[in-house]
């Protein structure tokens, strides 16, 4: 019995282990739950694994395939090791780069202004980039969904293939301003909003054509916010009020008022309800049934904030440069981390039982997680690492093309006449 448990056990890790290694973050915050993580890998401890530093403030990190990219305001998208805390490439941006990149396979995208670049997650190289229509415009965070790109300015909403760049549609009716749009079941969701009129509205496209499918009139509010999708419903969170609507139709389910302080954070989906930070300093976890309030804790910042989800941890960075690891339904606190930053919150993620979070210049890997150690470091001279800059983007930026050498053939030999003996007639006659 204890054999076959035992038998049963491994195969069951031999199952969970390509996932976990083959982990894509196709979207912002990884998922269309927004948590922060794919793999439920709880980061344990306090430990600084490694420090880098660049020349100005990082942004967004993001774990893939043994590397960590992370966005800068110095132009310039880094790829650190996993392992070692160690640049392996650098690429040089027509502008600064403030948005979250995304990885799918060997892509990583990211948006820079009004450029937004496919990028070879091993070398560094561009295979394509683009601008948008009008020049002065921000483009959102992009998706990356089965080699389909998906991102929008605050003017047009594009699809692209992702191996190539070449448009696939485009709506030119909506506008995204600095929000995030979240992908579900051959759909598009995302917060519309209209400066010139003072609208906001929340938006259903087709993933196929780019149609419009549905859309919803919400408050105006200077704060954009990420939709989160769960049980055939779409939320987000608009003033001081949360919105459940039917992700097909769009029709209005519920709306909770959320006390009079206003909403200060994306709403996440984690452990069955729902976790959504408030002006008053603290985080509350809602009932995705109805809205009403299952309990709340301190956020350890004095208004709102941005943290992620691991099981029923949360990790919240405060303004005076602590990580806070707390426990959700203990209220517990695990552990807390000093960067050395005294007045910057940061941005973060978390991937193999590790936290990777950007404050001020410096990228932070925090805890042990389940990665090997790093192999030992010889002293050395200095690596120097190339800078590769973007192609001209007058004309679209494409891999060179394949040149495949002619085969010769052999012509083919024609078979040989047979010589057919005449026989004579006269002799065989006399005999």
């Amino acid at each position: 019995m204890k054999y076959s448990k035992k038998i049963s056990l491994f195969f069951l890790l031999l199952l969970l282990i390509p996932l976990k290694l083959s982990a894509d973050w196709p979207m912002f915050m990884g998922n269309h739950y927004l948590t922060g993580n794919n793999d439920e890998i709880v980061p344990e401890d306090n430990k600084l694994n490694w420090t880098f530093a660049a020349p100005s403030y990082l942004y967004y990190p993001v774990s893939h395939k043994g590397m960590v990219f992370v966005t800068c305001l110095d132009k310039h998208l880094y790829a650190v090791d996993e392992i070692t805390g160690r640049m392996k490439w650098k690429l040089r941006l027509e502008k600064p780069a403030l948005k979250s990149p995304v990885v799918w396979g060997n892509y990583v995208l990211v948006t820079a202004s009004d450029y937004i670049y496919c990028i070879d997650i091993y070398t560094g190289v561009i295979y394509w980039s683009r601008r948008a229509e009008d020049v002065s415009l921000q483009l959102s965070t992009p998706m990356i969904i089965d080699n389909i790109v998906y991102y929008a300015s605050r003017k047009v909403f594009y699809a692209r293939y992702a191996r190539n760049g070449r448009e696939i549609w485009k709506n030119e009716k909506v506008k995204i301003y600095g929000g995030s749009s979240i992908y579900w079941n051959q759909r598009i969701y995302f917060l519309s909003k209209d400066y010139s009129r003072g609208l906001s509205q929340l938006f259903c496209l087709s993933a196929t054509n780019g149609k419009l499918i549905w859309r919803q009139n919400m408050p105006s509010d200077p704060n954009i916010f990420t939709p989160v999708v769960y049980n055939k419903k779409v939320f987000v969170g608009s003033g001081s009020k949360l919105y459940a609507f039917d992700a097909k139709t769009g029709e209005p389910i519920w709306i909770k008022q959320c006390k009079k302080e206003r909403i200060a954070s994306s709403t996440v989906f984690a452990n069955n309800r729902f976790y959504l930070s408030l002006d008053d300093g603290k985080i509350y976890m809602l009932d995705p049934k109805n809205g009403n309030m299952i309990d709340s804790f301190r956020n350890f910042n004095e208004k709102g904030t941005k943290f992620i989800i691991v099981g029923e941890t949360v990790f919240i960075p405060n303004r005076k440069g602590t990580l806070y690891s707390y426990q959700s339904f203990k209220k517990k606190l695990n552990w807390k981390f000093q960067t050395d930053f005294n007045d910057r919150g940061g941005t973060l993620s978390s991937a193999n039982g590790r936290i990777y979070l950007a404050s001020g210049n410096h990228l932070y890997s925090i805890s042990t997680g389940i990665l090997p150690p790093p192999p030992a470091y010889i002293a050395s001279a200095p690596e120097k690492v190339s800078e590769k800059k973007p192609f001209k983007m007058k004309s679209p930026v494409l891999p060179p093309p394949l040149t495949v050498p002619e085969i010769k053939r052999p012509e083919p030999k024609r078979p040989e006449k047979k010589k057919i003996e005449k026989f004579n007639t006269i002799s065989v006659m006399l005999a």
